[in-house]
C-alpha cells in the first residue's frame, strides 16, 4: 500500500451520547481503519469525545436528533480530523489565550468550564475553526509525537 495515499471515513450521527461508539467508530485503536500510531489515535478520539459533548451539552443544549459529522482523513502517520454540528456559530479556540492566563492563576481562582477546549488544543497538532454553510467545523491535526 502506498503511504503517500489518502484514505478518508466520514460518519454522521445524531447528538445523542449513545451515538458516541459510533461516531468514533473510525478512530478506534482496538481496530483501527489507519495507519496510524495508537497515541495519535487515542489524542484524536480524546479530542472528537470533548468536541461531542460540547456538540451536546452546549451546541444543542442537550440530546437531540441534530447531526453531528466526523470526517476522519490519513495520509502515511498523519490524521486529519473534520468535526462539524449545526449548533450556534462557537469558535472554540479564539479565547484560548485568556483561558490560558486565567488557568496560571490557580484553581481557586478560574472560572468553571472551558478546559476542555484548551485540552483539545494541546492533543491536536493543529486546529482551525470555521463557520461555513450554517455549520461549525472544526479541523485537528494529529501527528505522531515521541513517547514519554
Amino acid at each position: 500500500m502506498d503511504d503517500s495515499a489518502i484514505r478518508s471515513e466520514t460518519v454522521q450521527v445524531e447528538a445523542k451520547f449513545s451515538a458516541l461508539a459510533s461516531l468514533l467508530r473510525p478512530l478506534n485503536a482496538e481496530q483501527p481503519l489507519f495507519a496510524v500510531d495508537r497515541n495519535t489515535l487515542l489524542r484524536a478520539q480524546t479530542a472528537v469525545e470533548e468536541l461531542f459533548a460540547n456538540s451536546v451539552h452546549h451546541g444543542y443544549g442537550g440530546e437531540s436528533e441534530q447531526p453531528i459529522w466526523l470526517t476522519v482523513q490519513s495520509q502515511g502517520t498523519a490524521l486529519k480530523v473534520i468535526y462539524a454540528d449545526f449548533a450556534a456559530a462557537f469558535d472554540p479556540f479564539a479565547s484560548l489565550q485568556a483561558l490560558t492566563e486565567v488557568e496560571q492563576i490557580g484553581v481557586d481562582a478560574r472560572r468553571v468550564g472551558g478546559l476542555g477546549r484548551h485540552l483539545v488544543s494541546e492533543l491536536a497538532d493543529g486546529c482551525i475553526y470555521r463557520y461555513c454553510d450554517g455549520r461549525n467545523v472544526t479541523e485537528l491535526e494529529f501527528r505522531p509525537r515521541a513517547s514519554i
